[in-house]
């Protein structure tokens, strides 16, 4: 543990959506934070801004593989070898529809390998530990009910193509648990319920993401719910705020995060189409999929977190954000073929940023 005032904080996976937005809070808070990140799904660009901080350094590793910090100048820079690592926030993990489908074997390793390297980086420091799980190890809900609390066991196909992330999360919570009682570690466990905000990925087939695309772009849309249907969304700077209590004060958990104020998939919808002055239009097909909501009596009784952030205000600056970055995400203006950049991202997981669709899905 440090001995000093501030800590040194791991972020694995934080290039990543969630990841990006608790570094910024964490080093905002005076922390140093070592961003661990292999770029498989996480982007530079997310981060970019907080290279220039002199509490923030980034170690290009893939996590499913051992590391020793004290190898990097990265960790030298912070003292690790002297000051240890406070806290461990475990994102490391491809978590969208389409990642299960093309990165299954990642999805799959990120959660059993790369979770046991954390875990064990937590054991020789002593280190706080913060397991990100997912809403999706609850899996289908029970017939009549669709507001699940933490007793609620889910119901998971373990050979569905999302099994790789299904169950992985829900092994991960396994090993997590194990650490917990039979090694005396230090562990929480969160389940992440639907988020968006800045730095979202665009290509992850999320509702939001897609209906901010069509919107933006005038092109109609087709939706997979009836206007009637209710959804769970949860601003990312309200659950970064709900994640930093919980590694602050929570005992192993697990916790429910995320909005239970469930909202209409149209009003979401008008509430886009009107900040962007879209003329899309909108085909509601109800597919029968229904969506479940958290029940946080957990957190607000425990840490008092609810979030906070009004829906149309959340979209305003997701969208705003979206629309200021379409430029600087274009990935053909971020690697130059033939040049080495200073991350040695690999040459597969440099094809796949420079396949980043922000250049295609903004009109000028």
């Amino acid at each position: 543990m440090s001995n000093t005032k501030t800590k040194n904080i791991i972020v694995a996976g934080g290039a990543g959506f969630i990841g990006s937005n608790l570094c910024e809070e964490l080093v905002k808070r005076g922390n140093n934070v070592l961003c661990i990140d292999n770029f498989s799904t996480g982007n530079q660009k997310n981060i970019d801004h907080l290279l220039q901080s002199t509490n923030f350094e980034l170690i290009n590793h893939d996590l499913t593989e051992p590391i020793n910090l004290e190898d990097y100048r990265e960790a030298k820079k912070f003292k690790v070898e002297f000051y240890g690592i406070s806290e461990i926030y475990d994102l490391a993990c491809p978590n969208s529809s389409k990642d299960s489908v093309k990165l299954a074997s990642d999805t799959a390793f990120a959660n059993s390998h790369a979770t046991k390297t954390l875990l064990d980086i937590a054991i020789k420091y002593n280190s706080k530990f913060l397991f990100t799980s997912s809403s999706s190890v609850y899996g289908v809900p029970s017939d009549s009910n669709y507001l699940v609390d933490e007793k609620y066991i889910g119901r998971v196909d373990n050979l569905s193509e999302a099994a790789c992330y299904d169950e992985g999360k829900r092994f991960a919570e396994t090993i997590c648990d194990i650490y917990n009682r039979n090694k005396n570690l230090d562990v929480k466990v969160v389940r992440v319920f639907p988020t968006y905000g800045p730095r979202m990925r665009l290509d992850s087939g999320v509702f939001i993401a897609d209906a901010i695309i069509k919107a933006v772009n005038n092109e109609d849309m087709t939706v997979d719910y009836s206007k009637e249907e209710h959804a769970s969304f949860c601003y990312v700077k309200d659950l970064v705020e709900g994640m930093i209590l919980i590694m602050d004060n929570g005992k192993f958990g697990p916790y429910n995060i995320g909005n239970p104020e469930a909202v209409k998939i149209s009003e979401v919808v008008d509430i886009i189409k009107k900040i962007v002055s879209s003329v899309s239009l909108i085909d509601y097909k109800d597919s029968g999929k229904k969506k479940i909501i958290p029940n946080i009596d957990l957190v607000k009784e425990k840490f008092g977190w609810f979030p906070l952030t009004l829906l149309e205000e959340a979209l305003r600056d997701t969208i705003d954000y979206m629309k200021a970055a379409k430029n600087s995400f274009n990935a053909s203006d971020m690697f130059k073929e033939g040049e080495e950049d200073i991350l040695k991202v690999s040459k597969d997981n440099l094809k796949k940023q420079k396949n980043s669709i922000f250049g295609m899905i903004f009109k000028e």
